[in-house]
């Protein structure tokens, strides 16, 4: 009988984590590592560029991986919003 040990990833997936790195400005909620092995379990992708996440840039996990961009994406869309979108402010 195989047993699923998913108690865990469920403790990981339940919890509200935000993160945001910027290489220079970092900022978490919880536990960076943490954040590595659920995206690395449940083999998260960019959701901008579709590739597998080496570096994280931004991620958001509630109930489940709610959205995950790779750093290259993130500096991407920050460099689109400044330049061509302007700023919302």
């Amino acid at each position: 009988m195989v047993r699923e040990r998913g108690s865990s990833l469920k403790v990981l997936k339940e919890r509200k984590i935000r993160f945001l790195n910027l290489g220079s400005l970092k900022y978490y909620e919880g536990s960076e590592s943490e954040l590595k092995i659920l995206l690395s379990v449940t083999r998260a992708k960019c959701h901008l560029c579709g590739g597998r996440v080496e570096e994280v840039g931004y991620a958001r996990v509630g109930n489940g991986i709610e959205l995950v961009l790779c750093r290259k994406c993130l500096r991407d869309y920050i460099e689109y919003v400044l330049g061509e979108g302007g700023c919302r402010c």
